[in-house]
């Protein structure tokens, strides 16, 4: 049964009729909210037929703000598919029209039309036989001053790309879909019409080219040739992912040539990657080229290179072109005392390091210094243990968070002293811990990305069939790093946590003490962070140390050397020598943790009602620590169940952590006991 048409139709036609014959009459902004609120599902498709051409035709002549109408026309647009709404106002000169109007919500109108053809290869067909069509939406793209039709239309062109792309014919693909639901792509097979109207046509093709430099860009301005460049390294990023090969070859040598490009050898890749953007005077434009490499990093990971030296394509490009080793030079020329500039692109040279030693490992630890026999990783370690220590000793707040970040993202194994040095309790320890930089990260006071970055070395390789993520750096590891060898890396973590340990034997009463002192928040939530990952470690269970633990000076190339267990062992004190757990669990119920984190966990939680002010923020600040805390003992409630029996009874703490875990996360009293410890300066 069809609903009845809204009460106002009648009132909404006629006026309408009115603007339309009267262009300069205001829009009754009332009566069209008053409408598209009588609109149901049922009622809204009878109406389209009529209702929708005069809306259109009112839109076309209108010398207003185009934006209620545009909302309503949007909203009568939104049962019909692509080939539906053609007929309506899909002509190639109303898109055109629509696509070069100045009123952004015009724009957003014509490509939410454009956008219904994602549904099927078929109808992406048909966009792609629209040629001037087609050119308009890139130009609009590339130099549109509103953000929000750019990112409209960039996503538009994307799922075009991936629904019409030839799966079975591009060598080049390994595409995961999985963050496309969103944008309701079909993955069949598609035709490559889309793919041969961005690439093969000179006008579209060239437009990449004219619109983005300086050279050809006529009365653009360099504010708006900046935003071109930029959209272009987003839309190059997107499509290497979908097909490395495609965006990298040449297509047109004379539209490429003219722009630097060696005819013939370089394409639409190269020309955004080295060409294009000439940032020795604007450091924000260097910090996107820089952005740009790390996405094209980790987005083409999946593609085969050409280069049997490299394991991607990505990759394979940026160390060919040398803007790997540029780009990660920015890193390693940078102190913490830096000013703002290089600073800043040391700072994006990090993360593109990070994403680098989290995607290649295995290229990583074979990688050298360029002229120099020296390992890649073993330069690395040494630039951040000299930061690390230039921060400690100026005092800077949490160090310098860059370092910290490679540090965590670095192979565990690769932390660990090489084994010709592990040979002499009297020399090995010494040696390999004042080379280490986890010889400067303390623990005590407000330093809460020391803390974040133990909790990260502590915890173990990842593992996609647990919950007990620790995140830090911000992005997880990306899929490639599975062939990383988890078990090597996780037994590599339990030995760092044993020297760490051993050389900082008061390390969990520092922990314990921060995360009580609930007035500096961030802090104590990153110590109860390291908590739960020590809890949640994921060390292997049945391997015993003299067999996972590589040697941080083997070569890649060369079978991995294992440190014996009496090497190791002899870099330990014998207080940790005699009790090496083989959990996360074992090590919190194994001393000096068991006298600190047990009674921490299962003691009243803490609030500001000494304080005065009431509840406010200090009492938000306190109940995130509480729950933190109660998610921690959570944890150890649970690996208490699975403790090995082998391991000890521990009848006295499981009934304690019960008893806490039954009481919730503020105790009998809701939240009103405890005291706020004071800052220790």
């Amino acid at each position: 049964m069809v609903d009845r048409p809204p009460a106002s139709l009648r009132d909404l036609e006629q006026h309408l009729q009115h603007v339309g014959q009267n262009p300069q009459t205001k829009l009754d902004e009332r009566l069209l909210d008053k409408f598209e609120a009588q609109l149901t599902e049922p009622n809204l498709p009878p109406l389209i037929p009529s209702l929708l051409p005069l809306a259109l035709l009112t839109l076309r002549d209108l010398q207003q703000d185009p934006e209620p109408l545009a909302t309503l026309i949007l909203r009568l647009l939104a049962p019909l598919s692509f080939s539906e709404a053609l007929p309506f106002g899909g002509s190639s000169s109303a898109l055109i029209e629509a696509l070069t109007a100045e009123a952004p919500s015009v724009n957003l109108l014509a490509v939410s039309l454009l956008n219904k053809a994602i549904e099927s290869s078929g109808d992406v067909a048909i966009v792609a036989g629209m040629k001037d069509v087609v050119l308009h939406l890139v130009a609009t793209y590339l130099l549109t001053p509103d953000t929000g039709v750019s990112a409209k239309i960039g996503e538009t062109i994307d799922a075009y790309l991936q629904v019409d792309l030839q799966r079975g014919a591009s060598a080049s693909v390994d595409v995961d879909m999985s963050d496309t639901d969103d944008l309701k792509v079909r993955r069949s097979d598609g035709q490559g019409l889309m793919w041969r109207r961005v690439f093969e046509d000179r006008d579209v093709y060239g437009q990449f080219y004219q619109l983005t430099s300086p050279k050809t860009a006529g009365q653009l301005s360099k504010v708006q040739i900046s935003l071109a460049q930029s959209r272009l390294l987003e839309l190059v990023q997107s499509m290497a992912k979908l097909d490395f090969g495609t965006v990298a070859r040449s297509h047109y040598p004379d539209i490429e040539t003219p722009y630097g490009l060696k005819s013939g050898e370089e394409g639409l890749l190269d020309y955004a990657a080295v060409y294009m953007i000439d940032f020795k005077d604007d450091v924000l434009i260097h910090m996107t080229i820089i952005d740009f490499y790390t996405d094209l990093l980790k987005s083409a990971s999946g593609s085969p290179s050409l280069s049997s030296s490299h394991p991607s394509a990505s990759l394979d490009f940026l160390v060919s072109r040398g803007l790997h080793e540029r780009t990660i030079g920015y890193y390693l020329r940078s102190t913490p005392s830096d000013p703002l500039e290089p600073s800043l692109l040391a700072g994006r040279s990090a993360l593109y390091f990070s994403t680098y030693a989290e995607t290649y490992p295995q290229h990583l630890e074979a990688a050298k210094v360029p002229n120099s026999e020296q390992s890649l990783v073993s330069q690395i370690l040494s630039h951040i243990a000299a930061n690390l220590e230039l921060s400690h000793a100026k005092r800077w707040h949490d160090g310098p968070a860059h370092d910290l970040h490679i540090l965590a993202s670095l192979p565990r194994h690769s932390l660990l002293p090489p084994t010709q040095e592990s040979t002499s309790p009297s020399s090995g320890a010494r040696s390999f811990w004042e080379k280490s930089p986890l010889s400067v990260i303390d623990v005590q006071g407000s330093h809460q990305e020391y803390l974040k970055t133990l909790a990260v070395l502590f915890h173990g390789s990842p593992d996609s069939t647990s919950n007990d993520e620790i995140v830090f750096p911000a992005s997880a590891p990306p899929k490639s790093s599975k062939i990383h060898n988890n078990t090597i890396d996780s037994s590599a973590s339990r030995l760092l946590y044993l020297l760490y340990l051993d050389k900082n034997p008061n390390l969990f009463d520092k922990i314990v003490a921060t995360a009580e002192t609930i007035v500096l928040t961030e802090p104590a939530l990153a110590a109860i962070t390291l908590i739960a990952a020590i809890i949640t470690a994921r060390w292997p269970k049945d391997t015993t140390i003299n067999t996972v633990v590589p040697s941080s000076s083997a070569s890649n190339s060369d079978p991995i050397t294992l440190t014996s267990e009496s090497q190791l062992l002899a870099l330990l004190s014998p207080a940790i020598r005699t009790a090496i757990p083989s959990t996360g669990i074992e090590a919190i119920l194994t001393p000096p943790a068991l006298q600190t984190v047990i009674p921490y966990l299962c003691s009243q939680p803490q609030s500001f009602t000494n304080l005065v002010g009431g509840r406010g923020d200090a009492e938000s600040a306190a109940y995130r620590v509480a729950v933190a805390k109660f998610d921690a003992l959570q944890k150890l409630h649970r690996g208490l169940q699975d403790l090995e029996p082998a391991f000890g009874a521990f009848t006295d703490v499981k009934a304690a952590v019960r008893q806490a875990v039954a009481r919730g996360p503020w105790g009998h009293t809701g939240g009103a006991s405890g005291s706020v410890a004071t800052v220790q300066l």
